[in-house]
């Protein structure tokens, strides 16, 4: 057969026309997770966020890359996995999740009766305010705690309701019972100044900025917030409040603070530079013992005499309130979110009462309740009037401040 010259120059165009084209293959930017795990019904984590899905569990639409995997169940360590998505492909996982076993590991005497405590976290030094003429200064390392290793005189009749440290303000400030703020030097622990505030009622907690420039002072009677220069140790400005506060917190950023309020039963978010509540939410009866998780995402507090927890995410303002079980105690007067953010640790205590010519008082616990379904896990008894929970910076270890019985307890948390 005669191939014509027209059909020969038309095949001769479609192949330069072929041999121009450059296929670029399209890779899929999506891949799946096959999730199981021992015991099942782990809740899925994806970097962090909850899938609201339980093991055994296949999961879609992924995007391809690196992502951590975490598997929370109650009674359990979170579990977290780093693994690397396909485009296209399904992972396979097979995990095991470990029994979870805090345990208490040590326990302190301390001098008088403490009302307060504050940690530096990069010096690991705690100090108490306590009723006595005396600032005390412990060493944390860890599983132990040492001391009193220093101790402030801060002069006669010194009793102290609430103490404040700062690194990078080269202050720790001890507000006394007379609201008189002792000023004192981080770095010398000498007394610069004694700070009074003209129109102060009865100053409760102090607490200082992340950056030290300021401290605040919550005031019950006179209703306010009262800030602190802390460069000139003078007063610099106040906020109004609608009631009375029980304790504050102020979220690194300098923008926000926390405040509960005893009067109206709330929580309030005030924003400083504008002096304004900018968010609130019911709090229950009294409320007080504000606390965070390390992230600052979360916020929350005790419904102190509700024998509740509140958090809030900042995010929504959404809020959950536990424990589902009914707690003993006359309150619960502190509180901490562990480092995975899957528990929090409650103090559960008994108020002192008189008998006769002494104060008798019930041992208190510290409670670890499962967030996601707000059921104890554990409790460990800490003694008479439990007041002060805090958790070192790695989240490996608590630090509960006793009152009555006058301890200081260590637990291993083992939920990291």
């Amino acid at each position: 057969m005669k191939l014509t010259a027209r059909y020969i120059i038309a095949i001769y165009i479609v192949l330069l026309l072929l041999s121009g084209c450059q296929h670029k293959p399209v890779y899929p930017t999506y891949g799946a997770v096959y999730i199981e795990s021992k015991p099942t019904g782990a809740e899925v984590l994806i970097d962090g966020e909850s899938t609201k899905r339980q093991t055994p569990v296949k999961i879609d639409g992924i995007p391809a890359g690196e992502h951590e995997i975490s598997l929370r169940l109650f009674g359990l360590k979170l579990l977290r996995h780093n693994v690397t998505i396909e485009g296209g492909m399904t992972k396979r996982l097979n995990l095991s999740l470990q029994l979870l076993n805090p345990q208490m590991v040590d326990s302190v005497k301390i001098k008088d009766f403490t009302d307060d405590a504050a940690f530096e976290p990069i010096t690991h030094k705690l100090y108490l305010a306590n009723r006595s003429d005396y600032l005390y200064i412990f060493q944390i390392d860890g599983p132990n705690i040492y001391g009193p290793i220093e101790s402030i005189y801060l002069g006669n009749s010194s009793w102290q309701r609430s103490v404040a440290v700062s690194r990078e303000g080269n202050r720790i400030y001890a507000c006394l019972w007379s609201d008189v703020i002792k000023s004192i030097n981080f770095s010398t622990n000498q007394i610069i100044k004694n700070i009074s505030i003209p129109g102060a009622g009865k100053m409760k907690i102090v607490k200082f900025s992340d950056d030290g420039s300021a401290a605040y002072v919550a005031d019950s009677i006179a209703k306010k917030i009262w800030i602190i220069d802390t460069k000139t140790d003078s007063l610099k400005d106040s906020i109004c409040l609608q009631g009375s506060p029980s304790d504050l917190i102020i979220e690194p950023g300098n923008k926000y603070l926390y405040v509960t309020i005893l009067n109206d039963k709330s929580l309030q978010e005030i924003d400083i530079t504008h002096k304004t509540i900018y968010r609130t939410a019911a709090a229950g009866q009294n409320p007080g013992g504000l606390f965070h998780n390390f992230q600052w995402t979360v916020i929350g507090f005790c419904n102190m005499t509700d024998l509740k927890a509140s958090i809030i995410y900042r995010s929504n303002w959404a809020m959950g309130t536990g424990p589902a079980e009914t707690l003993g105690g006359d309150q619960v007067s502190g509180a901490c979110i562990t480092g995975d953010n899957s528990y929090l640790w409650m103090l559960e205590a008994y108020l002192p009462y008189p008998s006769g010519d002494y104060l008798l008082c019930a041992p208190g616990s510290v409670v670890l309740v499962y967030i996601p379904t707000w059921r104890i896990a554990r409790r460990f008894g800490v003694g008479k009037y439990p007041i002060k929970i805090f958790q070192s910076m790695d989240g490996l270890y608590v630090y509960i401040v006793n009152n009555y019985s006058g301890n200081m307890y260590i637990l291993r948390t083992d939920t990291e």
